[in-house]
């Protein structure tokens, strides 16, 4: 009888309190839940820390205006688009080959025909992007338990941006004048050194190459005409001086006339080279300022259209880490916050208890993170790591607790 009451007590609390199935969303499993929240948690405290020390940096190397810290901080958490650095210098030495190019053209008009310059092709991803870091799965406890689950948690949709970006704007000092940009949320202030210069080189491009790329045109059809008026005026001399040369008698009486068609032939057989050497000459500057404009609508297209489906195009990228790769022309100091959780787990359980079974759960995160100034000038960066430790009586969901072993978070107060 004893029994049959303690499998029925069993069955009405499987009945309210179902036994946990495997919710990891390790990439293979698309399900979410519990794991990812108690993860989350711990991900809150990371974030908060680690826009503490982001502003302290960004506080540390900012010169005060008028009694204040004024600067920009954009979050970005893919590393790849750091790599919109090296996209930025080379699209600025494309720019400035370009417009030298059309600065330069036409070129001297006896000078040696150039090749084709290509546009270098503009690297999609400098640095490769990094996928999640894989941990070895949590240890299991000696503790008889009836029930365990343990493995790692997906968070790349943990939302650690928009809770850094939170942190940033709730834990500036009142002296600081902050503007918190999230990558992918927040759109490219203008304006943009890098895009200005692209739209520069399309104006130049139509107000000076285009009108000498017209005169070229005719110049070269000029050249042509003459140089086909001399081929013409010679067959036509060959034809008379032939015809004349069948009459030998009448050729004497007109020696005279065919010494002037002679020397006619003569004159313009001797100029026909010069004037073949100008069609050629004209033809080759023409011709280079068809390759150049070619070349800068190469240039601008590959430098406007995304590289690989779901990218940004390559002048974005460079857009969005100008201040990475120099001034920035921005009013006030722009850094770049890369921060980017890279390990997540869980180990939980159910232990059985006499009168109510118990839920246990161990929680832990990683994030790496780096403050960038002009240049790239790092200014802070690490990796902070925090566990958390969850308890409650599965017949008492009030009896939750949480507590954070050994953990010290970075506190911001003051007025510096």
């Amino acid at each position: 009888m004893a029994g049959d009451e303690t499998t029925h007590d069993t069955a009405r609390t499987e009945d309210r309190f179902p036994r946990l199935s495997r919710d990891t969303a390790d990439g293979a499993d698309e399900t979410t839940g519990l794991a990812r929240v108690l993860v989350q948690m711990d991900a809150v405290a990371l974030a908060e820390d680690i826009a503490n020390l982001a502003l302290d940096a960004a506080r540390a190397a900012t010169s005060p205006q008028d009694g204040a810290y004024s600067y920009v901080i954009r979050v970005v958490t893919d590393r790849a688009v750091l790599a919109g650095v090296d996209v930025n210098r080379l699209l600025e030495a494309q720019l400035a080959r370009l417009a030298s190019r059309i600065h330069q053209y036409p070129p001297s008009a006896r000078g040696p025909r150039k090749a084709k310059e290509a546009p270098e092709a503009l690297p999609t991803a400098v640095l490769p992007p990094v996928a999640g870091i894989q941990t070895p799965g949590p240890t299991r406890t000696s503790v008889e338990r009836d029930h365990q689950i343990g493995g790692e948690v997906s968070f790349h949709d943990l939302g650690f941006d928009l809770d850094v970006a939170h942190h940033l704007t709730r834990n500036t000092r009142s002296d600081e004048r902050l503007v918190v940009e999230v990558d992918g949320l927040t759109p490219i202030p203008g304006p943009s050194k890098i895009l200005d210069r692209i739209w520069g080189l399309t104006s130049l491009s139509e107000e000076r190459l285009l009108p000498a790329l017209a005169r070229e045109a005719g110049r070269l059809a000029q050249a042509e005409a003459r140089a086909s008026a001399a081929k013409d005026s010679i067959r036509t001399l060959n034809g008379e001086i032939l015809d004349l040369a069948k009459h030998v008698q009448e050729a004497r009486r007109r020696s005279t006339l065919v010494r002037q068609r002679t020397e006619q032939r003569t004159s313009l057989g001797d100029a026909l080279p010069e004037l073949e050497a100008a069609v050629a000459a004209a033809r080759s500057r023409y011709e280079l300022g068809c390759a150049l404009r070619e070349d800068i609508d190469t240039f601008v297209a590959t430098a406007l259209t995304p590289q690989r489906p779901g990218a940004r195009p390559p002048a974005l990228d460079a857009a969005t880490v100008e201040e990475l790769a120099g001034a920035s022309g921005r009013a006030r100091p722009a850094y770049v916050l890369y921060t980017r959780l890279i390990a997540g787990g869980i180990d939980q359980a159910i232990e059985p208890k006499s009168g109510s079974d118990q839920f246990r759960a161990l929680a832990g995160a990683s994030a790496e993170f780096a403050l960038l100034g002009s240049r790239g000038r790092l200014l802070t960066s690490g990796v902070r790591s925090v566990l958390q430790t969850s308890t409650m009586r599965l017949d008492n969901p009030r009896s939750f607790h949480q507590d954070r072993p050994d953990y010290v978070g970075v506190d911001r107060v003051g007025n510096e």
